[in-house]
């Protein structure tokens, strides 16, 4: 793994009881710091810290508790602090109105974080087929290159191309032509590990990164991918095959576009040379 795993994804990976937890322990820090300050000076704003932290990391039902316990905290606070109203009423209303404010800040703090995911996802997906796109893909293998410099692990890039797709837009329709594209890329994603990365690079080219995957490890999982593939195409009568084109590389050359159009270049081999083929090749880049 990465050492350059963010804080967020750190904690996103803790259990939701601890970030319930952490979020009741900022609570009782603040409420204490407010409670001896006194009535004078407001930190209301302060609680939004815990409400909103269990909102990103634990979901908008988490951030309600929390404002239900950050506005009972205010409210103790205050009484025990001595904070005397014109009317008993008065504190009650004012804990509402804080439970109010803390529980439409937590509404739309959960909108925002929906709409970000789904951005952030919409901006790394292809549209058409859900899996990666060729942005994400290319992400994805500069930091396995920055992983495999350090743990001398071998990657393999298979870079798939799809035979005579044109006839099918062509004898089938554009419709048959998008249901073609979702399905390769489904049974890709659903044939290899789930360490691996499939992403559809063009219109009917797609690739994958097998991640610390050698020559004999990657040819299995090719070969599996192919096999797997051709008979969904039979069973459609798609008059379909693939050209496939991959190089495990020992060690990483010099950029991840020198990567892919290398193992490109091999996939263009396979299908100047009569298609539906498998071209495997290793690189090493030797130091001398």
């Amino acid at each position: 793994m990465s050492d350059k795993t963010s804080l967020s994804e750190k904690i996103n990976g803790l259990p939701k009881i601890t970030i319930f937890v952490i979020s009741l322990l900022f609570i009782i820090f603040i409420g204490f710091v407010d409670y001896i300050t006194g009535p004078e000076i407001s930190f209301s704003i302060f609680y939004l810290i815990p409400i909103a932290f269990a909102t990103w990391y634990d979901g908008t039902t988490q951030g309600i508790i929390i404002s239900f316990v950050s506005s009972m905290a205010w409210f103790m606070a205050d009484t025990l602090s001595g904070h005397i109203y014109s009317n008993p009423t008065i504190g009650y209303w004012a804990a509402n109105m804080r439970l109010g404010y803390f529980i439409i800040i937590t509404y739309l703090l959960g909108i925002a974080k929906n709409t970000y995911f789904l951005q952030k996802k919409m901006a790394s997906n292809d549209f058409l087929t859900g899996i990666a796109n060729s942005r994400h893909f290319f992400e994805t293998v500069t930091n396995e290159i920055n992983d495999t410099a350090k743990n001398m692990k071998p990657i393999t890039i298979v870079y798939i191309d799809i035979d005579n797709f044109k006839t099918i837009n062509d004898t089938f329709g554009h419709m048959t032509g998008d249901q073609l594209l979702r399905s390769v890329g489904t049974t890709i994603k659903n044939n290899i590990r789930s360490t691996d990365t499939v992403a559809r690079l063009g219109g009917d080219e797609f690739g994958i990164l097998l991640k610390e995957a050698n020559y004999d490890q990657s040819q299995v999982i090719i070969n599996k991918v192919q096999m797997i593939l051709l008979n969904l195409m039979e069973r459609n009568n798609w008059p379909i095959t693939f050209s496939v084109g991959a190089i495990t590389f020992i060690s990483p050359m010099g950029s991840v576009d020198e990567m892919i159009g290398m193992t490109d270049k091999i996939m263009y081999m396979v299908k100047n040379s009569g298609k539906n083929a498998i071209r495997h090749e290793i690189y090493e880049n030797k130091i001398k």
